[in-house]
């Protein structure tokens, strides 16, 4: 060897410093299980940050084992070169680890919105079925993110006009000011229903008093904001619409169901009152019994015909449709994750190109001594996988990880199930693999030309 190996990333200050920061982190992410409420989130946060210093800071102490563990099957397979693989990677821990640091993040953060995309979905996707007890959903039909645009009341109208359609609801949305009775003002999202038709296609929790109980004089308030300023039943909120006027109104049940309810609810009569315009958001149909519940969908349709912008979706089209937007923002977050995979890449060809240009003496004695030009090759690609696979499965753990407690942090907001999507992690795991050796590409070149009496020659 012509250069030392750097062993500084096993010295004791740095092994004090990651242990101190990797407990802070795992003890502000177990609020996530301990304290039972969105509260907890900024600590989770701060501890999911924490965690992540502390891997990247302790990765020098534990590459050397991760690495021989990952390579132990390559001697195995490939023999000579397998084993000088996992032995180079191995035996410069701070270089490997710094390494495969960008690619820990990378992964981590793509195996985190995996895991909570699929948990988010399975979530949502239960509580939809367990509280939806309709047979078709109006909704706008426009595509994007942010609340979803209304359409006049004739909608529901039409739709409660034909043959077969026993129930509709309508159900509008909007912003308000909200006042709580310790003084707090909010601006948050308000729901309006009609309650004594709800009930007969949606099923919601409540964590006091009925979705039947609310009258035009009354509120129906999220528990966690019940919780969070000390609002009762028989308490009153005042509530102030933009463009339009205030009501005090009396909280006269407290609901456990962000998903069907919202934050706030109030009948629409009231919401009336103070609104300039009603405009609804969805409206909810039930079929009448014994009729064909695909047949009234499309009479639905032709009568709707008129008002653009709008789609009609029975019962497991409606709860796709909840699924397939969440789809669609993790695919964006996706194009925004691939940056820093590919900026981890880049990292690793770069890394693997210093290296070859430290060992060049000793890629030449290898050839000197026998090893061909596609052993060499093969040695320097192996030795990139190994690499990639270290900073995938690092990352794939923390983001099991960090997803999970988030899950646990948000159960109070509708967020009941945690999900393992295993086929989309191994996926992840292959083509990190397959990325690594694109990487390696000029690098193994590189050294695969070396020229041998150049390369052993000394002055």
């Amino acid at each position: 060897r012509d250069v030392a190996i750097d062993r500084s990333g096993a010295s004791k200050p740095r092994i004090a410093l990651g242990v101190i920061v990797l407990v802070t982190g795992a003890f502000s992410l177990s609020k996530a299980w301990t304290d039972g409420s969105s509260d907890a989130l900024p600590t989770v946060g701060i501890g999911a940050l924490l965690l992540v210093v502390g891997t990247i800071i302790t990765g020098p102490l534990t590459a050397t084992p991760a690495v021989r563990a990952i390579g132990s099957p390559l001697p195995r397979l490939r023999g000579v070169t397998g084993k000088l693989a996992t032995e180079n990677a191995a035996r410069s821990p701070k270089r490997t680890s710094a390494t495969a640091s960008a690619l820990v993040i990378g992964v981590a953060l793509v195996g985190f919105i995996t895991v909570f995309a699929a948990s988010a979905k399975r979530s949502v996707t239960a509580e939809v079925e367990r509280g939806f007890t309709g047979d078709f959903v109006i909704q706008s039909s426009a595509s994007g993110f942010g609340p979803p645009s209304g359409f006049p009341g004739a909608v529901a109208d039409a739709a409660a006009a034909v043959e077969g359609v026993e129930v509709v609801v309508p159900l509008g949305f909007g912003r308000g000011e909200f006042t709580y009775p310790d003084g707090d003002k909010a601006t948050q999202f308000l729901t309006s229903v009609a309650p004594e038709r709800l009930v007969e296609v949606l099923e919601p929790r409540m964590a006091e008093g009925e979705v039947a109980d609310l009258t035009d004089t009354g509120i129906i308030v999220d528990t966690e904001l019940a919780e969070a300023h000390d609002v009762t039943i028989g308490d009153r909120i005042g509530v102030t619409v933009p463009g339009g006027g205030s009501l005090d109104l009396e909280v006269q049940a407290i609901s456990d169901d962000e998903n069907l309810l919202g934050y706030f609810t109030i009948t629409r009569d009231t919401y009336a009152t103070v609104v300039p315009e009603l405009l609804d958001v969805q409206v909810y149909g039930k079929v009448t019994d014994g009729a064909s519940a695909d047949d009234v969908i499309t009479s639905v349709e032709d009568a709707e015909a008129a008002t653009p912008s709008l789609e009609v979706l029975d019962r497991d089209a409606f709860i796709g449709s909840l699924a397939s937007q969440i789809t669609s923002f993790v695919t964006f977050i996706y194009g925004l994750l691939l940056l820093s995979i590919i900026i981890a890449l880049i990292g690793i060809a770069n890394t693997l190109s210093l290296s070859i240009n430290e060992r060049t003496r000793e890629l030449g004695l290898l050839r000197a001594v026998g090893m061909h030009r596609s052993q060499m090759r093969s040695a320097v690609r192996w030795e990139a996988v190994l690499i990639s696979l270290l900073g995938t499965m690092i990352g794939l753990g923390l983001g099991l990880l960090l997803s999970w407690g988030l899950i646990e942090a948000l159960a109070s907001q509708g967020l009941t199930r945690f999900a393992v999507p295993v086929g989309s992690l191994v996926v992840i795991t292959i083509a990190a693999a397959l990325l690594g050796t694109l990487a390696s590409i000029l690098p193994a070149r590189r050294a695969a030309r070396l020229a041998i009496l150049d390369a052993i020659a000394t002055e």
